[in-house]
C-alpha cells in the first residue's frame, strides 16, 4: 500500500480492508513473518512531506498518508539543517519504524510475537545501491543495519 501504513488498532472501522487483512493472515494463514519494507524515493513519504500539494489531485491518496503525516512534519521541524531529499530517506527509514510500531497495537499481533509464532520484521531498500537494511526493532532501540551489500557476492555465496 501507499507509504507501507498500516493503522493502528484503535482505527479498525476506518480501514477493515487492511487489517482484515492481517488478521487473517495471521490468524488463519498463521504466517510466520511480517515484513515492512521502505525503500528510497518512496513516493508516498514524498507526498507525506508535501502533503497541501496532492490535497485536490489526489484526495484518497492523502486522506490516507494522513495518518503518518506527523512523522513527516516532526522531521522537518527537528532536522530543518538537512537538505530536502536527507529529510525524505529519514523519514523513509522512520516509517518502517512507526509501522512495525503500529502493528503491535493489535492483540493478536502481540500473542503471536510474544509466543515465537510469527516475526515482525522492518526492512529498507536503496534502490541506487541496491542495499537492503534491517531494521532492529526494540523499543529502547531501532537502527537500520546493512544486510545484503551486493547481491553478486549472496549469489557467488551459493556456489
Amino acid at each position: 500500500n501507499v507509504a507501507n501504513i498500516v493503522p493502528r488498532s484503535k482505527e479498525p472501522k476506518e480501514h477493515p480492508d487492511i487489517i482484515s487483512a492481517l488478521e487473517y493472515a495471521v490468524k488463519v494463514l498463521k504466517v510466520e513473518n511480517i515484513v515492512v519494507c521502505g525503500h528510497s524515493n518512496c513516493g508516498g513519504c514524498g507526498a507525506m512531506m508535501q502533503i497541501h500539494d496532492y490535497e485536490e489531485t489526489l484526495p484518497y491518496t492523502t486522506e490516507w498518508i494522513k495518518q503518518s503525516v506527523i512523522l513527516a512534519e516532526s522531521i522537518k521541524e527537528r532536522y530543518s539543517d538537512l537538505a530536502e531529499d536527507k529529510q525524505l530517506e529519514m523519514l523513509e527509514k522512520v516509517n518502517v519504524l512507526q509501522q512495525l510500531d503500529n502493528l503491535m497495537t493489535y492483540p493478536f499481533v502481540i500473542e503471536k510475537v510474544v509466543t515465537g509464532e510469527l516475526n515482525v520484521l522492518g526492512f529498507y531498500f536503496d534502490f541506487a545501491t541496491g542495499i537492503i537494511s534491517e531494521c532492529k526493532y526494540d523499543k529502547d532501540i531501532s537502527e537500520f543495519l546493512q544486510l545484503i551489500v551486493d547481491s553478486k557476492q549472496k549469489a557467488l555465496e551459493s556456489l
